[in-house]
């Protein structure tokens, strides 16, 4: 965690990947909205899709599915027909009770990767 904070000093908050690395300290530390924080602005800085799944999970686990939702809908305008975020979202409409839209979803993850046992 100290090594992130000085990189990310030494480059003057301008290091994308930096931020990545210490939101992922930040949520060992169970320091959830500080994670969150660093991770939106990894975003701002560069569109990843690791950094959008990681941000959907922190907003899972603060309780905020709708957020979640919202984030995975922002990473696949950026990354259309991405497979890793479509599948975040079917599971986080599994998980508000949206079953067709989830199942739905499902589908289009078969289609772009017929090899998905989840889906």
């Amino acid at each position: 965690m100290e090594l992130s904070v000085q990189a990310i000093n030494a480059t003057k908050y301008m290091d994308w990947w930096w931020k990545v690395a210490l939101a992922k300290c930040y949520s060992i530390f169970n320091l959830k909205r500080d994670s969150e924080q660093q991770l939106r602005s990894s975003i701002k800085q560069h569109k990843h899709i690791e950094t959008y799944l990681r941000l959907a999970r922190v907003c899972t686990h603060l309780d905020q599915p709708m957020t979640a939702l919202d984030v995975c809908r922002e990473g696949l305008e950026s990354f259309p027909a991405d497979v890793q975020l479509m599948t975040e979202q079917a599971r986080l409409m599994e998980a508000i009770g949206d079953m067709t839209q989830s199942v739905k979803t499902y589908r289009s993850v078969a289609i772009q990767d017929a090899m998905n046992i989840e889906a």
